[in-house]
């Protein structure tokens, strides 16, 4: 038996079901919007959430070959305001058999973290989020896993990119992300708003997978090279249950690459995102800063006692 609904998916059934009002402007019918919307919400690649909200979590082992004397960030999280300051735009494109999805994102936050005397630091967080989907008409309407009758079926996916809303904060850019199972390559990533084949590019991953992920990074925060901080947010990644868990990845001077590691322990489908931070957004002076990517995966074997 599969399972493929998770907290995330609830979340985003949640979060899409509101936001009618918000579609267009595209050509696409009423009805078929809301059943492309209906389905987006169904497919758990398009969560708005890459961690526990608000959570100040503690991070141990952090490793950064670039900036080893600086003072690692012990704990920090963020907080998305969903129920205010939150625009999002769905338009949909209809040619011949296929709908182009463009979903847009804009909201606002805190970033928080814990200083040395243990007080909780918050800054103020602008995000945008971009991601594309293109789905495939079915003349014959089918009934999807979810119990649901539907004419759209999802072909194509791109991962989620999140940018600072001021293009003059976008000084830190993921320029590339790789990720191998089991030490082969099953993508690679140089440009978040290319879309990924389910049925050939979508990385699918088993129970007990090892999973690396190797992320490219540049920072010039103030014209600069500025010290970074990456992490992985893995949503399959904890042995007692589905959960988002935050593991830092280590700078390999030899790659020029960010490293990460980890082993599929639950099943379902989600996205592996990959968080680049500036340094700064820990000083008491400097402003929060960072570029995230998701790129989505679906665990396709899952052993459930069934």
């Amino acid at each position: 038996m599969k399972k493929y609904l998770t907290s995330a998916l609830a979340f985003s059934v949640l979060a899409l079901a509101g936001c009618n009002d918000s579609l267009g402007p595209g050509n696409a019918s009423e009805e078929d919007r809301e059943d492309i919307v209906a389905s987006l919400a169904e497919a758990g690649f398009f969560a708005d959430e890459f961690g526990d909200d608000g959570v100040v979590q503690h991070v141990a082992n952090y490793f950064d070959a670039a900036a080893a004397a600086a003072e690692p960030p012990r704990a920090w999280g963020r907080r998305h305001r969903v129920a205010v300051d939150r625009e999002i735009r769905i338009e949909v494109d209809r040619e011949a058999g296929l709908a182009t999805v463009y979903r847009t994102i804009v909201f606002e936050g805190t970033f928080m973290y814990r200083n040395d005397l243990e007080e909780i630091v918050e800054k103020p967080m602008h995000h945008t989020l971009m991601q594309s989907a293109v789905f495939r008409y079915l003349e014959d309407a089918r009934v999807n896993d979810h119990g649901r009758s539907t004419h759209w079926e999802l072909i194509e996916v791109s991962p989620h990119d999140v940018v600072m809303t001021d293009p003059a904060e976008r000084s830190v850019a993921i320029q590339s992300v790789s990720i191998e199972v089991n030490d082969v390559v099953v993508a690679e990533i140089v440009d978040a708003a290319e879309r990924l084949s389910l049925a050939e590019e979508l990385p699918m991953l088993n129970l007990g997978d090892a999973i690396t992920v190797y992320a490219t990074v540049a920072n010039e925060t103030n014209g600069l090279e500025s010290e970074t901080y990456v992490f992985l947010h893995l949503f399959h990644a904890r042995t007692d249950r589905d959960g988002w868990r935050r593991l830092p990845m280590e700078y390999d001077p030899a790659l020029d690459r960010w490293v990460g590691y980890w082993v599929v322990q639950q099943g379902g489908r989600e996205r592996i995102v990959v968080d680049a931070l500036d340094g700064g957004s820990w000083s008491p002076d400097g402003a929060y800063r960072a570029h995230v990517w998701g790129i989505p995966y679906h665990i396709e074997e899952v052993s459930d006692g069934v």
